[in-house]
């Protein structure tokens, strides 16, 4: 969870507003950007994860905020600006703002409409690294890490966060790193296990997947404010369970030898227990491959198996949930939701046009949005069954 306002005033009266500074090459071009309106939306699964989307007059102040075509110059154009976005909530009851920086993107298009208004798209840290992809195929160096070769694959001027929690290890040299800089990079945090995410600073941040025991880094409850809950928040009643995108096992494999009586390394994780358990009777064996060449040992491909599986079954159960906007709230996070006397725990993911996403709205007096994420129940009358899933 992002650092901002505490929760004491997101329950109570507060205004939001957003500070969008525009950039190019390390210059800067506006300070701030005048909006009307617009949310950022993260949407997990998708190769560029975070999009921003916002609207605004078209002349403000005598400026025209529609770019001539090649101006390099212009705070909007899409030339290689980019947008550093903060959200601003202020109390109403002392005055204090609290920030939230919520990341760098880069401008994809402008364009007017008919109102003449100014509406502008644009795109999180990893599309620069879909954009730049490699010349031609690239080994990896004799001495290369697979964090060494994560940061050798990152394009120049990304920052790159690493989390001390997980281990690096050499990386296999019977290998190719494809023109896809992306694709490679993802390879690399599927092998490790990691996710890699948008930083809120514009950086790329490799840290360990969420395991389904993780505290909860906020607790908030249906109805009215009660003790031990952050604030309250209006939860849906409705519920979805589908069997698709559902596994229960998970085959990993590593890298093939020359040697054909030779076979990959291979580890397979299956789920035992609950309703979702692969035995002959109940939901059955649903099995998927995972395969990697810097997969090396059954160890190595074991861990990535475990992850995969984890992953696999938090798209079983659905929740709805709406609540205020907490622009404090990003992907993986995991919250504690009470709704009728049943204990929840919610990844953070926000329900906008029907796919999951992160959702934060960037103007004054935003409206509700929807959480939707996958749950582990934590049902008195059913102890330690998992019937949902949780990040």
């Amino acid at each position: 969870m992002l650092d901002g306002a505490p929760s004491e005033v997101l329950a109570g009266s507060c205004g939001y507003s957003s500070r969008i500074a525009s950039w190019r090459g390390g210059v800067l071009l506006a300070a701030s950007v005048p909006l009307s309106g617009g949310r950022i939306v993260q949407r997990e699964g998708d190769a560029v994860p975070d999009r921003l989307h916002f609207t605004l007059p078209r002349v403000v102040d005598g400026f025209d905020w529609l770019p001539a075509e090649g101006d390099e110059t212009h705070p909007l154009s899409a030339l290689g600006q980019e947008l550093d976005v903060t959200v601003v909530v202020t109390s109403d009851v002392t005055g204090i703002a609290y920030e939230t920086r919520r990341g760098r993107f880069q401008i994809q298009d402008t364009s007017e409409d008919n109102r003449g208004s100014v509406s502008v798209t644009a795109s999180g840290v990893f599309q620069v690294i879909a954009d730049d992809r490699l010349p031609a195929p690239l080994a990896p160096r004799t001495d290369g890490t697979l964090f060494s070769e994560f940061r050798r694959l990152m394009p120049a001027g990304l920052p790159v966060s690493i989390d001390p929690a997980l281990t690096d290890r050499a990386c296999p040299q019977s290998l190719q790193w494809t023109e896809d800089r992306l694709d490679a990079l993802y390879a690399i945090a599927d092998a490790l296990p990691a996710v890699m995410r948008p930083g809120s600073s514009g950086q790329v941040v490799l840290r360990p997947r969420v395991q389904d025991d993780a505290s909860p880094v906020l607790t908030i409850s249906e109805g009215d404010r009660r003790p031990g809950n952050d604030y309250p928040v209006l939860v849906g009643k409705a519920r979805r369970q589908s069997r698709d995108g559902v596994y229960n096992a998970v085959v990993a494999r590593g890298a093939v030898t020359d040697d054909p009586s030779s076979p990959p390394v291979q580890s397979e994780a299956m789920q035992t227990t609950g309703p979702f358990a692969a035995v002959s009777t109940g939901f059955r064996v649903k099995r998927k491959f995972f395969a990697s060449p810097l997969l090396t040992t059954e160890a190595q491909c074991a861990a990535a198996a475990a992850t995969q599986l984890a992953s696999s079954l938090r798209p079983a159960k659905v929740i709805p949930i709406e609540l205020p906007p907490d622009p404090r709230i990003e992907l993986d996070d995991v919250d504690r939701v009470r709704a009728d006397q049943v204990l929840q725990r919610v990844r953070a993911l926000h329900q906008i046009h029907g796919a999951p996403g992160n959702a934060t709205n960037l103007f004054t007096n935003p409206r509700m949005v929807t959480v939707s994420g996958p749950a582990l129940i934590e049902d008195p009358s059913r102890e330690g069954t998992l019937i949902g899933a949780s990040a």
